[in-house]
């Protein structure tokens, strides 16, 4: 049996990166934690780039940056870039969905789903989507 497979958010990012943001302890705990376990961490390609924006915006380049090389250099964590079929099927999960979520957010459930695998996410209307496995309620 394989070493189980985490998707990420840019709610968990965020908190990691940032030290002031409201679920850093959390965040680092939930890392730490999934490190033990022997967990790999998928982070699909729109994450990424919310993720580094938002650090950006608060801390600047060189903090994204350094960010990013983290990211990069860790083994455990793999870049999920999709297909342009797959971007096109999280496009209409997300414009027929009832659920106030970004359409990064709707690519985390996306492969959630298509990982069978949980995530590290702190984003109660994302929690929420995750928690009932459809975009659509």
């Amino acid at each position: 049996m394989g070493c189980p497979v985490r998707v990420l958010d840019s709610s968990f990012l965020i908190a990691l990166f940032i030290e002031d943001d409201p679920h850093h302890v959390k965040a680092m705990r939930d890392g730490e934690a999934g490190a033990r376990a022997g967990e790999s961490w998928m982070v699909p390609d729109p994450i990424l780039f919310e993720t580094l924006t938002v650090i950006r915006y608060e801390q600047g380049a060189s903090a994204a940056k350094t960010a990013f090389n983290q990211l990069m250099s860790n083994r455990n964590i793999q870049i999920y870039t999709f297909s342009a079929r797959e971007r096109l099927e999280i496009l209409e999960m997300f414009l027929a969905s009832s659920y106030s979520i970004s359409s990064a957010d709707a690519s985390v459930a996306f492969l959630c789903r298509r990982l069978g695998s949980p995530a590290f996410a702190y984003d109660e209307n994302l929690l929420k989507v995750l928690a009932n496995q459809t975009l659509k309620d």
